[in-house]
Parts: structure tokens; C-alpha cells; sequence
């Protein structure tokens, strides 16, 4: 797990929007790439700079490195606080260690205004408990971003998201606002909205091709979203795919028509 110049991008577009000033927390201890590793296009300074500058963020990104390499100083630079870390095992020195696929101790329930998981919940087999921890440590107006793997990642965890599990279970299921679902390629080359397919009225229609030609490039993609939990969320009681719950109500709907029919 990891903060490259794509992922911080993202973190630095919410900082300049971000309101909290409660306690913060990353699932897995995260690493911050800048300077780490012999890999120019993840590690050079420069890039994350160029970030911060586009922004207008009068920090310097060389500034943020820590000298274990994890991501501490980062967060609390960019305005998110001594944010804390949550693992399965301690061997990173985690702040909370606990097994996600488990309901987080009460103690924690509303507690945090900004949640991160850069790359956590898809080595989590129990992801709809894990989703449920994340609501519950969530405070009210808190915020969770997520990346996660989308596509080209066989291999990686045990699952690849998909924007119909965003869309549904925390919008429709949770009543919370969905501020951005997006796909997003390697180093940000490739950042494109995936939008709610309830709302589309059906599932999204991407063909794998050329990203001119309209299409999701066949490259590593990551799922990109942000989430904010209102006043009016709930709990998730019963997740259904949408283009299922349109097809039943439809048939209802119609059986009902045919029998009102019959019945005058």
C-alpha cells in the first residue's frame, strides 16, 4: 500500500475542500511513495510538487517525507490532522489493530471525520462488514475517499470494485452523498466519472479500447471515490443491484396492471 502522485492528487483536490477537524484514519498504514524506491515516475519530488502548486498549496512536497516512508507528516500537512492507522497485524506499528472482516469495538463508532483506504479493503474477504465499520467509525458529515482496484489487478486482493457497489450500497442503501466515483489510470493519466446506474437508467457500457475512442484503456485501472455520510444516513439494511430492483418493480408493476385489468 501506497500514496503515488495519482493517489495524492486526489487527497490534495480534498484538502482544498475539506471542513473536519476531528480525528482522521487510514485503514492500513500507508506508505507515502515520494522519494522511496528508484522508480522516477512514483518517487520524484518534482511531481508532487507540480500538485501542490496547481492548487495553489504554498507547502513544500520534499517537506512531507518522513524518514520511515509512511504518510503521518503528508496528511497532517494537507490539513487532515495526526491522523491515525488501522491494520489486521501490528508489524507496521498500527494505531488501532483489528480485523476489518470483524464490527469495529462501539468505542470507535462516530468518531472519525476523514477515513482513507488506499488500497486496503479489497485484501478484506468480509467487504460488506468492512463497509459497515467504516460507516459506523464514520461522524456525521465525516468523509471516506476510497481507491481500490478497478480493472487489470487479477492478481492483487480478492476483489476488483465495480462503481455499481459504490453507487448503490452508499448512496442507495446508505443514504449517503457520493461526491465522485471515477476510474483512474496509473500516475492519473486516465481519470474518467462513472456515473450512478440507477440515474442511467442501467449498467454503464464501457468497452475496453483505445481511451480516444471513448473507451477504458486495458492498462491497471483504480476506482476512485468519495463519500460523505449525512444526517439522513443509515446503516445498509438490504443491497440490491439496481438494474435488478428496476426489472422486479417493473414486473410488479406490470402483474399488478394485467390483474387490475382482469379483475374489471
Amino acid at each position: 500500500m501506497g500514496i503515488g502522485p495519482d493517489a495524492f492528487a486526489q487527497l490534495v483536490d480534498l484538502s482544498t475542500r475539506y471542513t473536519g477537524s476531528g480525528r482522521s484514519l487510514m485503514l492500513g498504514r500507508q506508505a507515502f511513495r515520494l522519494g522511496q524506491g528508484n522508480k522516477r515516475k512514483v518517487t520524484d519530488p518534482s511531481l508532487y510538487q507540480a500538485v501542490l502548486d496547481k492548487f495553489g498549496i504554498k507547502v513544500d512536497a520534499a517537506a512531507m517525507k518522513q524518514d520511515d516512508s509512511y504518510a503521518e507528516t503528508m496528511f497532517k500537512d494537507l490539513g487532515f490532522g495526526a491522523i491515525e492507522s488501522m491494520d489486521y497485524s501490528g508489524y507496521q506499528n498500527a494505531t488501532h489493530v483489528w480485523d476489518l472482516n470483524k464490527p469495529v469495538p462501539t468505542d470507535l463508532h462516530g468518531q472519525f471525520d476523514f477515513i482513507f483506504d488506499g488500497g486496503t479493503l479489497e485484501h478484506v474477504f468480509n467487504v460488506p462488514q468492512a463497509f459497515e465499520n467504516v460507516f459506523n467509525m464514520l461522524s456525521v458529515g465525516g468523509v471516506f475517499v476510497g481507491l481500490n482496484p478497478y480493472n487489470g489487478f487479477p492478481s492483487h486482493g480478492m476483489y476488483q470494485f465495480a462503481p455499481e457497489l459504490i453507487w448503490t450500497y452508499w448512496k442507495h442503501s446508505c443514504g449517503c452523498d457520493v461526491r465522485t466515483c471515477r476510474a483512474m489510470g496509473r500516475e492519473g493519466k486516465y481519470l474518467r466519472d462513472l456515473p450512478d446506474p440507477t440515474e442511467l437508467g442501467g449498467r454503464i457500457n464501457i468497452k475496453i479500447g483505445a481511451a480516444w475512442r471513448g473507451r477504458l484503456p486495458s492498462s491497471q485501472m483504480m476506482l476512485v471515490y468519495e463519500v460523505q455520510k449525512t444526517a439522513q444516513s443509515r446503516l445498509a439494511s438490504d443491497v440490491q443491484q439496481s438494474d435488478y430492483v428496476a426489472t422486479w418493480d417493473n414486473s410488479a408493476a406490470a402483474e399488478k396492471t394485467m390483474t387490475q385489468e382482469h379483475l374489471t
